[in-house]
């Protein structure tokens, strides 16, 4: 409801089946960093999607923002959907590893759309976030993250159908998806989100902390993906 009157959206439900693209698992997409493909075997399979857990301060944003890069340099455009930094904090970020956003949104192959997980109506996100995909022709998109996703909606149910309907809505557009979700673990085990949405993705890649010698370092590890060979072990991570 605005000033200017009412505003109807569609109810969140997923795309028909009909509407769904072949897929070929052989096809991949670079994920900008070209070790953490190495682990995949190749990379990401096209029109995949990938989500991402970790800790706090463990890289996943930075991965995310790699991904999109990797994407523009390749003249596919990404959207990055933000539910915590602000457009000027990504930027920021941005600018402190030496990349300048500002000429690839110009060309349109750098998107940014940041938005409140407060009150978060799905489906409003949902239709939006369809016609903003529509609107730049992304191939690429990073969602960060469904863990502030969830804060503004008040049904773990609703929530999961959000994720999964948006997840086949952008595979059908032909879209490669990274979600970066945060567990709260620090250190010991680690465990999967607690949202109930990793079964959804095709891939599952988690980022953690280990120490060694009374130091925090980094890891990496793919956990799950679907279709495709990959190794197990964990790789240190080094963020420079």
């Amino acid at each position: 409801i605005t000033a200017d009157g009412l505003m109807f959206y569609a109810r969140v439900r997923g795309p028909e089946m009909t509407d769904e693209p072949p897929v070929d698992l052989a096809e991949r997409t670079a994920t900008g960093v070209a070790e953490l493909a190495a682990l995949l075997l190749g990379g990401l399979p096209r029109t995949s999607t990938t989500m991402v857990e970790g800790g706090t301060g463990t890289g996943k944003t930075l991965m995310g923002l790699h991904f999109l890069l990797e994407g523009a340099r390749r003249g596919e455009p990404g959207i990055l959907f933000a539910l915590e930094e602000t457009p000027a904090q990504i930027r920021a970020v941005a600018k402190t590893f030496g990349w300048d956003l500002a000429p690839l949104e110009a060309q349109g192959l750098f998107s940014i759309s940041y938005s409140s997980p407060v009150e978060r109506s799905t489906d409003r996100f949902l239709d939006e976030a369809l016609r903003q995909v529509a609107r730049v022709g992304a191939r690429h998109a990073v969602l960060d993250s469904l863990t502030s996703m969830s804060f503004g909606v008040l049904s773990p149910r609703r929530f999961r159908e959000l994720v999964y309907a948006l997840t086949k809505h952008l595979r059908a557009a032909g879209v490669t998806v990274l979600m970066m979700v945060e567990v709260p673990e620090l250190l010991g085990t680690a465990q999967l989100t607690s949202h109930g949405v990793s079964s959804i993705a095709d891939n599952l890649i988690v980022l953690r902390y280990v120490e060694v010698d009374g130091r925090l370092e980094r890891v990496v590890f793919v956990l799950k993906a679907r279709g495709i060979g990959h190794t197990t072990e964990l790789r240190r991570l080094l963020i420079d």
